[in-house]
């Protein structure tokens, strides 16, 4: 399913309109296989969004 999705959006490091990142969503949903295959594929890990989410910072 995860290769499909690298298909789709052609980059690991791909964001929606929230500016949530693949990753991101993986860590709200705690999903720790498809976590150590984002960053195997060089997902950014110190991605920062401005909003609310597991990694974000303030305005």
């Amino acid at each position: 399913m995860l290769h499909i999705i690298f298909q789709l959006v052609g980059t690991p490091n791909y964001f929606e309109q929230s500016g949530w990142t693949l990753l991101m969503c993986t860590v709200e949903h705690e999903n720790k296989e498809i976590m150590d295959i984002l960053i195997a594929n060089e997902a950014d890990i110190n991605y920062q969004c401005a909003g609310d989410g597991p990694l974000y910072t303030k305005p």
